[in-house]
């Protein structure tokens, strides 16, 4: 449900009247940003009810769902504010040489006199 022009309007009625109204549109988008915001400050607030003494694993266990469940709405609603990101990025920067049989026996000859 959402209010627009002093009316109360369901979703589906506000996506067909977003189309038509770039207002409706953009208030929408800004409430979407609003609720990912509010959901990434509740992270903290439930990280902390867990800072206290007797704390039992089912307690964690229930924080733990609520944030992972904040944590996926605030990926999806603002993905390149809260989004995954990958861990490590892999770039190939193998080098290739051609060296001569000559220069190739040489640098060999060098590796093993080097190790002995």
């Amino acid at each position: 449900m959402a209010v627009a022009g002093g009316r109360l309007w369901a979703a589906d009625k506000c996506t067909a009247r977003g189309a038509e109204d770039p207002d409706l549109q953009h208030r929408y988008a800004r409430a979407r940003e609003d609720q990912a915001e509010r959901n990434a400050e509740q992270l903290v607030a439930l990280s902390d009810e867990l800072n206290r003494p007797g704390v039992t694993m089912e307690e964690i266990r229930g924080a733990k769902l609520r944030i992972d469940v904040r944590k996926w709405i605030a990926s999806k609603l603002l993905p390149k504010k809260y989004g995954e990101t990958p861990d490590a990025v892999h770039v190939n920067t193998q080098i290739t040489f051609q060296l001569s049989e000559a220069r190739r026996l040489e640098l060999l000859e060098r590796r093993r006199k080097a190790l002995e």
